[in-house]
């Protein structure tokens, strides 16, 4: 088996995501990729697009609410007090009203993803993204981000194929944690992977919770070895 370096994980990573539809930015030169600073994780004009996108019959003044509500500094609450506001938003849409042709306020429902098939979303792969410490000096460089909309959903922590994947969770997620907290206000889910292990779970879970993700061909195997299992136990009750 050839060896398997960070680098080498990282650009299947990203091919496959290409191929499945999301756009990539390497932020190793390009740091700010829209945003305006580097604490900033959510990418503002991709979001502002979106959202026009996903909500056509609304004004600009409902969209620029949900940017804001989206947006804003939630640095008083715990990570999972964030993470649960900001999942509902996503899930339920952003309150907003505005001042309808007859002069009334009219209240609205901002969508933030398009869940039906028939509406569009923006999927992109960052990697190597700067984001600086919230409230300290310092950055810390997540090896890839999954975006939808502009909003930061999904981190992938990659190693070599030396390194076992728990190092990932102890080292570089708990740091993370510590250091760039905004990043998992957002967050649905963290992979951890060296290539030839994956794991996923949420970013507060402990690590016996952190599932194995099963490859296609060990579904597929696992498939016909219940099949054989099931034509054995039959013929067994024939008999």
């Amino acid at each position: 088996m050839a060896y398997l370096d960070e680098c080498d994980v990282e650009e299947a990573d990203i091919k496959l995501f290409e191929k499945l539809g999301y756009k990539h930015i390497d932020a190793w030169k390009h740091q700010l990729i829209g945003r305006e600073k580097l604490k900033d994780v959510v990418l503002k004009d991709r979001l502002e697009i979106a959202l026009k996108e996903l909500n056509r019959s609304l004004p600009q003044s409902c969209i620029d609410d949900a940017i804001v509500e989206l947006t804003k500094s939630r640095a008083s609450l715990s990570e999972i007090e964030a993470n649960q506001e900001i999942y509902k938003l996503i899930k339920d849409g952003v309150r907003s009203s505005f001042v309808n042709a007859e002069g009334k306020d009219e209240e609205s429902i901002v969508k933030v993803i398009g869940f039906d098939t028939d509406e569009k979303n923006d999927f992109l792969v960052v990697s190597q993204l700067t984001i600086e410490y919230l409230s300290s000096t310092g950055n810390r460089r997540p090896d890839l981000i999954l975006y939808v909309n502009g909003l930061p959903l999904v981190m992938l922590e990659l190693k070599n194929a030396t390194i076992k994947i728990k190092t990932g969770f102890d080292d570089n997620l708990q740091t993370y944690r510590r250091d760039i907290p905004q990043l998992f206000y957002y967050n649905l889910f963290v992979g951890i992977s060296n290539g030839i292990q994956t794991r996923l779970g949420s970013f507060n879970s402990p690590w016996e919770h952190f599932f194995t993700w099963a490859k296609l061909e060990d579904n597929t195997a696992n498939h016909e070895q219940d099949s054989i299992m099931k034509i054995e136990e039959k013929s067994i009750v024939e008999e």
